[in-house]
């Protein structure tokens, strides 16, 4: 099925209720074998379907038979790509995300109900390696976390012709020194930048970082503190220390809109700029699941094409 009306879904994490219920209000039915469609709109997953709620089975169930039927398109975010590393081996038998840990812990939700080694959990990690990193439509753009032009660059260059991700690509991007690690860095995590020495903060699950996530699509930052993505009640532990010219990367300039997840945004869904806009508000957290809709003839973005369902 192709068409130029699109919903587009930010982040799941395994609440599949709310994704029904999203569906619904947007007026997806099921056909004759229980897949959800539109006969004029297309969904465009951001990602991050696992890790966090209950329902990991269901939204994979729910999300993967709509991709394979063409009544959807989906991109690989961070958390499908740490299960891919999670789930396989290198040359020396090990893990390529350590296991345990912090690691563990983001991971038990997926694990509870696909546990390692069994058949189901194989089939579903071959699944995300089939999801592109990033898509690239006539009239916008899609990706998990940062659209960074020169790290898109260098993708196109090492990814296969659909944007996805080989197997060369995974193994070598394993290694921190890599440009694939890079890649992945940026694009499905975001660009960091460390804190001046000896300021931290805590994240959301409270665990200590001393390096914040940055809004690469804003211009005119001056103090940590206004250039760090987190979560209001956090930003007061961000200093206001300013910023010096070298550590602010050129915000995002195009005439084609972008769509994001991965931020964790919260309150009321909102454009960031004429042609940026990000889709997480935190269903995980109690928030919502967001999607834009995007409708052929748009160009530029508008708070009026925002629905959501509450967490």
């Amino acid at each position: 099925m192709k068409n130029n009306n699109f919903d587009i879904i930010g982040d799941i994490h395994g609440y599949a209720d709310a994704l029904i219920r999203l569906l619904d209000k947007l007026d997806y039915k099921q056909d004759n074998h229980g897949i959800y469609h539109h006969p004029e709109r297309q969904v465009i997953f951001l990602g991050d379907f696992i890790d966090g709620g209950s329902e990991q089975a269901k939204v994979i169930n729910t999300v993967k038979p709509m991709v394979e039927s063409g009544y959807a398109e989906a991109i690989m975010a961070n958390h499908e790509y740490n299960a891919i590393c999670y789930h396989t081996f290198d040359k020396q038998g090990k893990p390529l995300r350590e296991r345990g840990g912090n690691n563990e812990e983001q991971h038990e939700a997926f694990l509870k109900e696909f546990p390692l080694g069994e058949n189901k959990t194989k089939e579903v990690i071959d699944w995300f390696k089939t999801l592109p990193l990033f898509l690239e439509k006539k009239d916008f753009r899609v990706i998990h976390a940062c659209w960074d032009t020169k790290m898109i660059d260098e993708a196109r260059k090492l990814l296969d012709s659909n944007h996805k991700i080989t197997d060369e690509f995974l193994f070598n991007s394993a290694n921190s020194g890599s440009t694939e690690y890079k890649i992945i860095e940026t694009l499905l995590k975001g660009i960091e930048l460390e804190l001046p020495k000896g300021e931290s903060f805590k994240d959301k699950k409270g665990h200590k970082r001393t390096a914040i996530r940055i809004k690469w699509w804003q211009e005119h930052a001056k103090t940590y503190r206004d250039y760090a993505v987190v979560h209001e009640d956090a930003r007061v532990n961000i200093p206001e220390t300013k910023l010096s010219l070298n550590q602010i990367v050129p915000a995002y300039k195009s005439e084609k809109p972008v769509f994001f997840g991965h931020y964790w945004m919260s309150r009321k869904p909102e454009i960031l700029t004429d042609y940026v806009a990000c889709l997480d508000y935190s269903v995980a957290k109690g928030d919502k699941l967001v999607c834009y809709q995007w409708n052929d003839g748009d160009s530029k973005l508008s708070n009026d094409n925002f629905e959501s369902v509450e967490a």
